[in-house]
């Protein structure tokens, strides 16, 4: 079968648009699949700096409480103007978040336990003295601490994670997808994974450091038929198909061109299927050429085994 190999090398810097968060390269020359032609494509390697931050604002910076029964429902911004949320441990996170609650309501007291090395956030109502009771609202934030939705605490009580807290939940992995290539053909696992990613890369560095990927067997390929293909685009999700601007990467992908499998004819089959009855066991392996027949596979009815014997490479 005749194979082309091609590698489209890329990075964020050659994109042709300015999208932060979508990534469009052109192809040139175009890649061009005929009719009878099929091309895997898959994603060799892929490098990107770890920028990833599991506090984002506009996404779980915020969270929420109710004082008194029929109270407004206070917003509390657990991130300053100048904070990146980005947070290595869960002991800084609640800190982040106890300052918050000591500029809006200081009788709220944070605190980390360990619960057979796992850790959990306890959150209590302080000041005994004051019987409004206040409403912990369920927002992302609230989740990505465990707390149960929207409890009630009163004096003294105490609102405990309840399973231990993961702080990087949403981002273990960063998915590569590219929109523009459509498969019919691949089942998925997961609601939260594109049908069109092409590589799901373990985040295992460290922020700030690079986040490395080098594939390996089996990879995931997309199979792309009677197609030209001029450009192409990028685009990075987490766990949760949020869009990642994750900055400066680098990446291959490889397009490999194969020539289809053609159907034998009725009459080429039936020669073949001739040949391996006819030719004694031992010699079936030998290649047997039909080129005496002028490229023309003869009509079974025409050949006798005299001819077949005659016309093989090899002697009865």
């Amino acid at each position: 079968m005749e194979v082309e190999t091609i590698n489209v090398f890329v990075d964020s810097d050659t994109s042709i648009n300015s999208d932060p968060e979508a990534y469009t390269f052109r192809v040139s020359p175009p890649i061009e699949v005929g009719n009878d032609e099929f091309c895997e494509v898959y994603c060799q390697n892929f490098s990107v700096i770890n920028g990833i931050y599991n506090i984002v604002r506009g996404k779980n910076n915020i969270i929420s409480v109710i004082q008194g029964s029929a109270g407004v429902q206070q917003d509390i911004d657990v991130l300053d103007a100048n904070e990146q949320g980005r947070y290595v441990s869960l002991t800084e996170i609640v800190g982040v978040v106890q300052s918050a609650f000591d500029n809006a309501i200081p009788r709220v007291h944070l605190s980390v336990t360990s619960d057979a090395d796992s850790l959990k956030v306890n959150m209590q109502k302080t000041n005994t003295s004051d019987n409004i009771p206040i409403t912990i609202v369920e927002t992302p934030l609230a989740n990505l601490l465990n707390f149960v939705p929207n409890v009630t605490l009163n004096s003294d009580d105490v609102l405990r994670s309840q399973f231990p807290i993961d702080l990087n939940a949403d981002t273990h992995s960063i998915y590569v997808t590219v929109p523009e290539f459509v498969t019919n053909s691949r089942t998925q696992s997961s609601s939260y994974v594109a049908s069109n990613t092409i590589a799901k890369i373990p985040i295992a560095s460290s922020y700030g450091s690079y986040v490395l990927f080098q594939a390996q067997q089996p990879v995931m390929k997309f199979k792309l038929t009677n197609t030209q293909i001029t450009n192409f685009s990028i685009k990075l999700y987490n766990e949760k198909l949020d869009l990642l601007t994750t900055g400066i990467f680098h990446a291959t992908f490889t397009f490999v061109i194969k020539k289809k499998h053609l159907k034998h004819s009725a009459e080429q089959q039936a020669f073949e299927d001739m040949m391996r009855t006819h030719i004694p066991k031992g010699d079936r392996s030998l290649p047997v050429s039909t080129a005496d027949y002028g490229f023309k596979t003869p009509k079974v009815s025409d050949l006798h085994l005299g001819e077949v014997r005659k016309n093989a490479w090899w002697k009865p």
